[in-house]
C-alpha cells in the first residue's frame, strides 16, 4: 500500500510530513492500526511521553500522530527511542482503559506487545465515543441552557417581608374575617409588595413559556475537533413524554464518510448558517483575552462561566466534552435552539 492511503481524505499532514512519515519508523506502528482497526492518520502532533495532557497540535518538530476515523481523531500513536536508546511503542486514547496510573496510556518496548495489550483491554475506540452525544447528557444541558426563571425563582422565595408588612397583613386579613374595617392597615406597603410578588410571578411563567418554545423544536448541535479542525452535526428532538432523541432531521454518518472540515458542508447548515456570523462577533465581546477561540465558533475558556457560554437572544449554548487528565480537551459544541430558518 501507498503511505497516501493510510491517510484520512482531508488530513492535515504538510506534504513534508507525508514524506518524512516515509522513512522515520512510525509506518510499520500505522500499518498495524490501520489494517486491524481501520484507523487512518489524521494529523503530526507532538507528545511529550509525559504522564496525563501531552499532546501538542501546533508544533513544528512532530514526533507522533493522531489517527482515528471518519476525520475524528480517537488516539494518538508514536515510536521512537527512549533516553537509554531502546525503542519505545506508545498508544494514548480519547478515553480511559487502564486502572491505574496514566490511564489513556500504554507504552513497550515492543511493537507485538503493545497491540497485544491493546487487543486486552479493548482500547481503542471508534468514532462513536463523542458522535452522537448520549441523551442523558444532552438533556441535561439542554434544559440549563434554555431555563432563564432560575433569578425570577431565587427572587421570589428569597422575598423579604418585614415585621410592620407582616403585621399589616394580618390586621388586614382579621378585618375580613370579621367583616370590620380599620384604617391601621399599611395598605401601601402591603400593594408595592403585591406588586413585585405579581412581577416575578409574571417573569417566571414567561420564562418557562420560553422555554418550551426552545425545546419544543429541533435542536442542532455541531461539535468541532480541534484536533482534526474538523465538525459534525447532531439534531435532537424531545418527544411529548420530555424524552430526548435523535430527530429524523439528523443524518448519520456512514462509515466510509468523512466529517467535512468546512462547517458549511454539514447537511443542516443552511438552516441555521444565518445565525453563527453574529454568534462570532458575540463570542469575542464574550470571551476574555486568556479564553481560546476554536473554529470562530467555539470556545476553550480559562475560566467556566455561564454568561460567556451562552447566549439567550440567540438561543445558542457552547460547551465542551471536558478535560481528562490523560487525553485534554480537544472536542467542543455549540447547540442552537428554537431555530428560524432565513427567509
Amino acid at each position: 500500500m501507498n503511505t497516501e492511503d493510510y491517510l484520512s481524505q482531508q488530513h492535515m499532514l504538510t506534504p513534508e510530513q507525508v514524506a518524512d512519515l516515509e522513512t522515520n519508523g512510525h509506518l510499520p506502528l500505522i500499518e498495524e492500526f490501520h489494517g486491524t482497526y481501520g484507523l487512518q492518520v489524521i494529523r503530526a502532533v507532538k507528545q511529550s511521553r509525559s504522564w496525563g495532557n501531552d499532546i501538542t497540535t501546533n508544533t513544528t518538530k512532530p514526533n507522533a500522530y493522531a489517527m482515528g476515523k471518519n476525520n475524528i481523531p480517537t488516539c494518538v500513536i508514536s515510536t521512537g527511542k527512549d533516553d537509554n536508546d531502546k525503542p519505545y511503542y506508545s498508544y494514548k486514547c480519547i478515553e480511559s482503559f487502564k486502572e491505574r496510573g496514566d490511564t489513556h496510556h500504554t507504552v513497550s518496548n515492543k511493537m507485538s506487545s503493545l497491540m497485544k495489550n491493546i487487543r486486552r483491554r479493548n482500547a481503542v475506540k471508534g468514532t462513536d465515543i463523542i458522535y452522537p452525544i448520549g441523551t442523558k447528557h444532552i438533556a441535561d444541558k439542554f434544559n440549563n441552557a434554555t431555563n432563564t426563571k432560575t433569578g425570577f425563582e431565587s427572587a421570589y422565595e428569597s422575598k423579604d417581608i418585614r415585621g410592620e408588612q407582616y403585621h399589616s397583613l394580618l390586621k388586614m386579613y382579621n378585618a375580613v374575617s370579621n367583616g370590620t374595617s380599620t384604617n391601621t392597615v399599611n395598605h401601601a406597603s402591603v400593594i408595592a409588595e403585591l406588586a413585585e410578588f405579581n412581577t416575578l410571578e409574571s417573569q417566571i411563567a414567561q420564562a418557562d413559556k420560553l422555554q418550551t418554545e426552545a425545546l419544543s423544536k429541533p435542536v442542532y448541535v455541531i461539535g468541532y475537533s480541534d484536533i482534526g479542525e474538523s465538525f459534525y452535526e447532531m439534531v435532537y428532538q424531545r418527544d411529548n413524554n420530555g424524552n430526548w432523541d435523535l430527530s429524523k432531521e439528523h443524518k448519520p454518518i456512514k462509515e466510509d464518510e468523512e466529517f467535512p472540515v468546512q462547517i458549511e458542508d454539514l447537511p443542516n447548515f443552511h438552516k441555521y448558517g444565518h445565525l453563527l456570523p453574529m454568534w462570532a462577533i458575540r463570542l469575542k465581546d464574550k470571551a476574555s483575552d486568556n479564553d481560546k477561540i476554536l473554529g470562530k465558533y467555539f470556545v476553550k475558556p480559562y475560566w467556566q462561566s455561564e454568561d460567556k457560554l451562552r447566549d439567550h437572544e440567540l438561543n445558542i449554548i457552547t460547551w465542551s466534552k471536558g478535560s481528562s487528565y490523560g487525553w485534554g480537551d480537544y472536542d467542543f459544541y455549540i447547540g442552537l435552539f428554537n431555530v428560524e430558518e432565513a427567509k
